[in-house]
């Protein structure tokens, strides 16, 4: 890829992709919780809710992982940056924990909609998911090695 405007609307799409998804993530921890604490009766207030939550969240995720996959595969050089970069590792290895919180959460959102299981989110998901955006800011900020 060699047209810097390109390159410079995937880095906005990854960006706000990134954004989108982990303010879904938590919000959907948070609502998730909420339902499970008022009961199986409050299932019609949360079910529009809940599903404002899942597409959108969705939506951010494809945005982050397509235009991140772009910036890394289509930069000149190709995975140059992979080779000898702790960081884009250690941030690779922090997106699939998102990824594996999007799954549990997502897996959440259909069962409280089906009146499944109306038990809230694991208690780590939500700091492993906080944890882990904050560290992906930061090691692509700092770059510590």
């Amino acid at each position: 890829m060699n047209s810097p405007v390109l390159w410079q609307i995937l880095l906005v799409v990854h960006i706000i992709g990134f954004v989108m998804w982990v303010g879904t993530l938590i919000g959907a921890s948070h609502v998730l919780k909420a339902h499970a604490e008022a009961g199986p009766g409050a299932g019609k207030m949360f079910d529009k809710l809940e599903k404002s939550f899942a597409i959108p969240m969705d939506i951010g995720a494809t945005f982050t992982i397509v235009a991140g996959l772009l910036l890394i595969f289509a930069r000149p050089g190709g995975t140059a940056i992979l080779k000898g970069a702790g960081f884009m590792h250690t941030k690779l290895l922090l997106v699939a924990f998102l990824i594996v919180g999007h799954g549990i959460l997502r897996k959440k959102l259909g069962q409280f909609r089906r009146g499944q299981d109306l038990t809230p989110p694991a208690g780590w998901l939500f700091p492993v998911v906080n944890i882990s955006a904050w560290a992906i800011v930061i090691l692509i900020i700092v770059r510590p090695f």
